[in-house]
This record gives C-alpha cells, structure tokens and sequence, in this order.
C-alpha cells in the first residue's frame, strides 16, 4: 500500500492574550480533517484505492512570538489535544463478482467509518508549531495567514494484536482567516 495525503477543512475560532507586544498566548477550538489516501501499489490492483475522511475537534495552545505593527511576522509553538468525531471510507477494492463480470461498478465502495473500542483510540494529542502573517486592515481587524504542522505523539489505534506498527496522526495546514481584538 502506498499511503498520500489528501486535502481537508479546517473552521475554528481563537482567543489570544497578550503579554506584551511581541509575546503572547493563544487558545483555539478546532474543527479539523485528517485526512488520506491509499493505493495499491501492485501493478494488476491499480484501481484498488482508499480516501480516508477523518473529522477532529482539535484544542491547542500555543505561546506566540510576533514581530511589527500594521504588519506582523509571528511564530508559534504549542500542544494540542483532540478527538476523533467521526471518518468516511471510499474507494475501489476487489471483489468476487468483479472478477466474475468484469464490472468495475462493482468494486465501488462508500460507507461511514464504525468505530471499534478494542481497536480504535479517537483521544488524539501532540505538538503544533508554525509561522504566520497578519495584516491589520482596520483599526481592530486583521487578515492572517497560517502554515502548521501538528505533530501527532498518541497512535491512532490500541495495542490489540502482538507486534503492530503505530499509527499517527501528523497533519499540515493552511490556514486563512479574519481576526477581530476586542
């Protein structure tokens, strides 16, 4: 199998706190996708694929370094906590009556993802850094511009068979929006 990323959302909102003016802390509540891609690899199985849809609600807290006035340079570093909400499969496997017919429209899956508690571990936590921009283009709104990468430390599944590979949950985003300081 070989595994790519694949594109996602991400809506939140963020509350930050100033100590200084280049220094500050940053709280969020996130809504975010995790999301990937599997394909066979096998060069008779190239239509066998799997798009992964994961949806998370991610909290993380970050410290903030910032640089400039109407415009601002800013670096952060942080921890964040989440939780699996919920996961959808599509995709192309094999089957018995494609092999049967011929009929590619019989290899067409699309179905929720069922958790499985022995299996599955939806408590997802790690570390969040990254850099941005913001441009005030009022006195208390801004544009900003984010790049991040969450890296994840908890694997994604419980230890439910000897000898299994961990699986985590490193994310990157972009991320654009509009903030408003009370």
């Amino acid at each position: 199998m070989k595994y790519s990323d694949a594109d996602g959302v991400l809506y939140g909102l963020f509350g930050e706190y100033h100590l200084t003016g280049w220094f500050s802390f940053r709280g969020e509540m996130d809504f975010v996708q995790k999301n990937y891609r599997m394909d066979r690899s096998h060069k008779y199985l190239y239509f066998v694929y799997t798009e992964a849809t994961n949806n998370y609600l991610s909290v993380p807290v970050m410290a903030v370094l910032s640089l400039g006035r109407s415009f601002r340079v800013s670096g952060f570093v942080g921890a964040y906590a989440g939780y699996w909400l919920s996961g959808h499969r599509e995709g192309q496997s094999l089957s018995v009556s494609y092999l049967i017919s011929g009929n590619m429209d019989d290899t067409y899956f699309s179905d929720g993802y069922s958790f499985n508690k022995q299996r599955d571990n939806r408590f997802d936590a790690g570390l969040v850094y990254g850099f941005g921009i913001r441009y005030a283009i009022a006195r208390k709104l801004d544009l900003t511009a984010e790049m991040r990468y969450l890296y994840g430390l908890t694997d994604m599944q419980k230890s439910y068979m000897a000898d299994m590979n961990p699986r985590y949950n490193t994310t990157k985003t972009l991320q654009i929006g509009v903030g408003y300081w009370f």
